[in-house]
């Protein structure tokens, strides 16, 4: 699924995540990896429940660099890392974990 924003590029959704933290994590990655990234919160909360459908945080690129996203993704993945070793790694490629989550 790809959208058009307002500067006429068309972005996809690479990842699907449940929380805000963990897309943050991944927009953080491909960051540091190089790759535009955003992203686009359907979450609905209404303590204690989550709502299906709308409790979902999609991770978007642009359409152009899809595929390495999704390569990257896939090899985090199947490198197994935990939330913690993600964030040692990009620590160690430079990049402060610290600058990773935007304040609204």
């Amino acid at each position: 699924m790809s959208e058009r924003t307002r500067d006429g590029r068309e972005w996809e959704i690479v990842r699907t995540v449940g929380t805000d933290a963990e897309a943050q994590l991944i927009e953080g990655f491909l960051h540091a990896n190089g790759l535009p990234a955003e992203i686009e919160s359907v979450r609905f909360n209404q303590e204690p429940v989550n709502f299906g459908d709308m409790s979902k945080v999609h991770v978007r690129v642009p359409a152009e660099h899809r595929q390495e996203a999704l390569r990257l993704l896939s090899e985090l993945e199947t490198d197994d890392l935990s939330d913690e070793a993600a964030l040692a790694e990009l620590a160690t490629e430079g990049t402060d974990p610290d600058t990773l989550i935007e304040e609204d």
